[in-house]
């Protein structure tokens, strides 16, 4: 369950990271709104994968809001609510033991990768796309947690 609130964590940035490239954050932005996780679509490595995964996003004077509630696998409930401003620099985030920054740039409309890092160590890399439909969001990740766990996990959200 803690690499679930620990990735619940990643997730809302590379989420909020998509939803507010730049510091340009609108109602009309494809990630706004409802997501739901497609468990089926979705790969959990290791896993095992939760039960589910509701994710809604709201622009905010500081970029994007994200609220965030999955169902771990085990039944147990975490619900995490951030923030984040995007202005393609290395940002602080504290809370972590797997890491201390995020850095976002963007690939196209309606991509983004990032970095996340602790300390000088770049410990996950991914990226977050919208389908070209707006229907689908692709949350991609590849890292280390803090005890050395690898992990890379391809999760797929389908808007509500």
């Amino acid at each position: 369950m803690k690499r679930v609130v620990i990735t619940a964590f990643a997730w809302a940035l590379i989420a909020i990271v998509g939803a507010a490239i730049g510091a340009e954050a609108t109602a009309t932005h494809w990630a706004v709104g409802t997501w739901k996780l497609n468990v089926a679509m979705s790969k959990f490595n290791p896993g095992p994968a939760p039960k589910s995964d509701t994710r809604t996003y709201a622009p905010s004077a500081q970029g994007v809001t994200v609220m965030i509630k999955i169902v771990g696998a085990d039944g147990k409930e975490v619900s995490v609510q951030t923030r984040y401003i995007i202005d393609g620099k290395q940002h602080p985030f504290p809370g972590s033991p797997d890491y201390d920054s995020i850095t976002v740039w963007r690939v196209d409309d309606s991509k983004i990768e990032y970095t996340l890092q602790k300390g000088r160590d770049v410990v996950e890399t991914g990226s977050s796309s919208v389908s070209k439909d707006g229907k689908v969001l692709t949350l991609i990740s590849k890292g280390a947690t803090a005890t050395g766990e690898v992990y890379g996990d391809t999760l797929v959200f389908d808007r509500e």
